[in-house]
C-alpha cells in the first residue's frame, strides 16, 4: 500500500491487515480441517473432529463474508461514488 493511498484513506491500512489476517486464518482452518475442501464433509462419519470441522466451517463462512465486505469497503474508499450536483437534475 503506497503512502499516497494511505494519505487519502488511512483506514485502508487496517483493512489491508484484516484482509491478510482473514486469508491466513482461513488457510490455517482448512489446513487443520482438510475435510472442509470436500464437497459435503458433514455427511462423513462422525468422530471427535467432526464437531471441530463444523465449527471451522462456520468460521470460514464468516471469514469469507468479512473478506468480501472488506473488499467492498476498499473499492468504495479508493473509488467513492460521485455525489450528484444540482446540475445533474
Amino acid at each position: 500500500m503506497s503512502p499516497d493511498v494511505l494519505s487519502e484513506s488511512p483506514e485502508l491500512a487496517c483493512v489491508d491487515i484484516l484482509e491478510h489476517s482473514v486469508r491466513v486464518a482461513r488457510a490455517a482452518l482448512i489446513a487443520a480441517n482438510p475435510e472442509l475442501q470436500e464437497g459435503d464433509f458433514i455427511s462423513s462419519v462422525l468422530d471427535s473432529r467432526s464437531l471441530q470441522a463444523c465449527a471451522a466451517d462456520a468460521v470460514v463462512t464468516h471469514l469469507d463474508a468479512l473478506d468480501t465486505a472488506l473488499g467492498r469497503y476498499r473499492d468504495l474508499a479508493l473509488n467513492p461514488p460521485r455525489t450528484p450536483t444540482p446540475d445533474d437534475v
